[in-house]
Protein backbone atom coordinates (compact mmCIF):
# COMPACT_ATOMS: atom_id res chain seq x y z
CA UNK A 1 0.00 0.00 0.00
CA UNK A 2 1.35 3.42 -0.97
CA UNK A 3 1.26 6.21 1.52
CA UNK A 4 -0.12 9.51 0.38
CA UNK A 5 0.70 12.93 1.71
CA UNK A 6 -2.06 15.47 1.57
CA UNK A 7 -0.82 19.04 1.26
CA UNK A 8 -3.30 21.78 2.12
CA UNK A 9 -3.96 24.26 -0.70
CA UNK A 10 -2.71 27.25 1.31
CA UNK A 11 0.64 25.46 1.70
CA UNK A 12 0.79 24.66 -2.02
CA UNK A 13 0.18 28.32 -2.78
CA UNK A 14 2.94 29.42 -0.36
CA UNK A 15 5.41 26.96 -1.88
CA UNK A 16 4.47 28.10 -5.39
CA UNK A 17 4.91 31.78 -4.46
CA UNK A 18 8.26 31.03 -2.84
CA UNK A 19 9.42 29.12 -5.92
CA UNK A 20 8.31 31.95 -8.22
CA UNK A 21 10.15 34.49 -6.08
CA UNK A 22 13.30 32.36 -6.16
CA UNK A 23 13.11 32.08 -9.95
CA UNK A 24 12.67 35.85 -10.33
CA UNK A 25 15.60 36.56 -7.99
CA UNK A 26 17.84 34.08 -9.81
CA UNK A 27 16.78 35.53 -13.15
CA UNK A 28 17.69 39.05 -11.99
CA UNK A 29 21.05 37.82 -10.65
CA UNK A 30 21.76 36.08 -13.98
CA UNK A 31 20.83 39.24 -15.90
CA UNK A 32 23.24 41.27 -13.78
CA UNK A 33 26.05 38.73 -14.38
CA UNK A 34 25.42 38.79 -18.14
CA UNK A 35 25.34 42.60 -18.20
CA UNK A 36 28.56 42.80 -16.17
CA UNK A 37 30.20 40.30 -18.53
CA UNK A 38 29.15 42.34 -21.56
CA UNK A 39 30.49 45.54 -20.00
CA UNK A 40 33.79 43.84 -19.15
CA UNK A 41 34.11 42.57 -22.73
CA UNK A 42 33.38 46.06 -24.08
CA UNK A 43 35.97 47.56 -21.71
CA UNK A 44 38.64 45.11 -22.85
CA UNK A 45 37.75 45.63 -26.51
CA UNK A 46 37.81 49.43 -26.24
CA UNK A 47 41.13 49.36 -24.40
CA UNK A 48 42.79 46.96 -26.83
CA UNK A 49 41.34 48.47 -30.00
CA UNK A 50 41.60 52.20 -29.28
CA UNK A 51 43.83 52.24 -26.17
CA UNK A 52 41.11 54.15 -24.29
CA UNK A 53 42.28 55.10 -20.82
CA UNK A 54 40.48 55.44 -17.50
CA UNK A 55 38.93 58.92 -18.06
CA UNK A 56 37.52 58.28 -21.53
CA UNK A 57 36.55 54.74 -20.49
CA UNK A 58 34.50 56.19 -17.60
CA UNK A 59 32.63 58.55 -19.93
CA UNK A 60 32.10 55.73 -22.42
CA UNK A 61 30.78 53.35 -19.73
CA UNK A 62 28.44 56.02 -18.37
CA UNK A 63 26.91 56.34 -21.84
CA UNK A 64 26.79 52.57 -22.28
CA UNK A 65 25.03 52.16 -18.93
CA UNK A 66 22.44 54.80 -19.81
CA UNK A 67 21.69 53.08 -23.13
CA UNK A 68 21.44 49.66 -21.48
CA UNK A 69 18.93 50.96 -18.94
CA UNK A 70 17.04 52.79 -21.69
CA UNK A 71 16.69 49.66 -23.82
CA UNK A 72 15.95 47.46 -20.80
CA UNK A 73 12.88 49.60 -20.06
CA UNK A 74 11.65 49.08 -23.62
CA UNK A 75 12.51 45.35 -23.51
CA UNK A 76 10.10 44.98 -20.60
CA UNK A 77 7.42 46.47 -22.87
CA UNK A 78 8.37 44.03 -25.65
CA UNK A 79 9.65 46.65 -28.12
CA UNK A 80 13.33 46.89 -27.18
CA UNK A 81 14.80 45.54 -30.39
CA UNK A 82 12.59 47.79 -32.50
CA UNK A 83 13.65 50.84 -30.48
CA UNK A 84 17.30 49.78 -30.72
CA UNK A 85 17.08 49.56 -34.50
CA UNK A 86 15.22 52.88 -34.67
CA UNK A 87 17.93 54.65 -32.62
CA UNK A 88 20.69 53.10 -34.73
CA UNK A 89 18.98 54.34 -37.90
CA UNK A 90 18.56 57.83 -36.41
CA UNK A 91 22.31 57.97 -35.74
CA UNK A 92 23.27 56.54 -39.15
CA UNK A 93 24.65 53.35 -37.58
CA UNK A 94 22.11 50.73 -38.62
CA UNK A 95 23.85 49.64 -41.84
CA UNK A 96 27.12 49.07 -39.97
CA UNK A 97 25.24 47.21 -37.18
CA UNK A 98 23.50 45.05 -39.78
CA UNK A 99 26.73 44.25 -41.60
CA UNK A 100 28.93 43.66 -38.56
CA UNK A 101 26.43 41.95 -36.26
CA UNK A 102 23.27 40.68 -37.93
CA UNK A 103 24.78 39.46 -41.22
CA UNK A 104 27.65 37.69 -39.43
CA UNK A 105 25.18 35.91 -37.14
CA UNK A 106 23.17 34.74 -40.11
CA UNK A 107 26.24 33.38 -41.92
CA UNK A 108 27.61 31.67 -38.79
CA UNK A 109 30.88 33.63 -38.60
Amino acid sequence: MKSRIIVPSYLKRAVSETAQKAVVEESEAYKIRITNSMIAAVMLSANQTWNIGVKRMGDFLDNLTEWLFYFDDYMKDGVGFEILEKRLKEHGLYDMYKELILDKQNTGR
